[in-house]
């Protein structure tokens, strides 16, 4: 058994209730999502890649904020998993409606954004 220890996160979680159907026993959720990880070697242990319009030699640490793309093994090692967020919800749907990462060199830190939907309920 290989353990991948993971980051303390921290999380700001807006949820904005949309829709409440009684007696389908249904309702839909509207969520922001910003968590922040420290992972200072995400570059060097290709987690993730910088989305820059400027030179490819550029050090990213140059800037306080850098956009990045997280790669599959950056995925692997999120530290939140969208699919047990909200696993309790009886028939629910998830979906990303936006994402965005950036990484903040000064401290090493990663601040994701998302914007989810969320649908729960019996089918009728």
């Amino acid at each position: 058994v290989k353990v991948i220890p993971k980051s303390k996160v921290f999380l700001h979680l807006d949820i904005e209730v949309t829709e409440i159907n009684l007696q389908m026993e249904k309702f839909s959720i509207a969520c922001e999502l910003n968590i922040f990880w420290k992972d200072p070697d995400i570059f060097a242990e290709k987690r993730a890649i910088p989305i820059m319009d400027d030179d490819k030699d550029t050090d990213v640490r140059c800037f306080p904020r850098c956009p990045i793309a997280l790669t599959r093994k950056g995925e692997d090692r999120l530290p939140l998993s969208f699919n047990r967020l909200f696993a309790n919800g009886l028939g629910r749907s998830l979906v990303i409606t936006h994402r965005e990462e950036d990484f903040y060199s000064q401290v090493g830190v990663v601040h994701g954004r998302y914007k989810l939907s969320i649908r729960s309920g019996t089918s009728s």
